[in-house]
C-alpha cells in the first residue's frame, strides 16, 4: 500500500513539527521549543519515516520547504552540523 504523508515544521517561539497521512487521516505533531525552521522540517520526515520503519507499505513525503527537500535530494550543500546530523538519520 502507499501512505502519502505531509510533513511540516516550525521553528522560534511556539516551534514544532509533524505529519498528516493522507490514507488513514492519522497526525502527529510535537511541539519542540527551541529550533529553528530547518531543524522543524527534517524532524517532521524524521518521524514519519520512524512511523513506517517497519512497514513494507510505500511512502511519499510531501514538504513545503524547498531547503530541506533539495538538501535530501544533494541539490543543495548541508553548511550546519545539526542539520547533517538530522540528514543522516
Amino acid at each position: 500500500m502507499v501512505r502519502n504523508i505531509y510533513v511540516d515544521g516550525s521553528g522560534g517561539t511556539k516551534s514544532g513539527y509533524g505529519f498528516f497521512v493522507k490514507e488513514t487521516g492519522e497526525s502527529f505533531f510535537e511541539e519542540k521549543l527551541g529550533i529553528t525552521n530547518n531543524q522543524a522540517e527534517y524532524l517532521a520526515i524524521i518521524s514519519a519515516l520512524k512511523k513506517y520503519e517497519n512497514s513494507d507499505d510505500e511512502i511519499i513525503i510531501y514538504s513545503d520547504s524547498k531547503n530541506t527537500v533539495s538538501q535530501l535530494n544533494h541539490d543543495f550543500a548541508i553548511n550546519n552540523d545539526q542539520l547533517r546530523s538530522l540528514a543522516r538519520e
